[in-house]
């Protein structure tokens, strides 16, 4: 990928916008996903982890950040869902991969 591809500015969204909560099974544990979309894009995620206050939570949370400024600074999400680690039938590895998946398969 080009580096002109990738912005040096953020991408600046709506105090108000739409977004979409899908439930992921992952590993036996349960996670939440939201993400807001604009023009048909993701823009921004949220994932929360089986339980606050735990390792994997701060995880979640910190990768969900990572995956939107990422996203707001240009770096398409099919580039970041093929960095994503699989296992030899192709699936994640991880919860980021499982939840970039589900960003991939919304349709946005």
């Amino acid at each position: 990928m080009s580096s002109a591809a990738i912005s040096s500015s953020r991408f600046r969204l709506p105090n108000r916008r739409e977004s979409t909560v899908e439930e992921l099974l992952y590993n036996g544990e349960r996670y939440h996903i939201s993400y807001s979309t604009l023009g048909g894009k993701v823009w921004e995620v949220f994932i929360s982890g089986p339980r606050a206050g735990t390792d994997l939570y701060a995880i979640c949370c910190t990768a969900a950040t990572m995956i939107s400024l990422a996203l707001q600074h240009g770096v398409p999400l099919v580039t970041m869902r093929d960095a994503a680690l699989r296992d030899q039938a192709g699936n994640p590895v991880d919860i980021v991969g499982a939840v970039l998946d589900v960003l991939a398969s919304s349709g946005a």
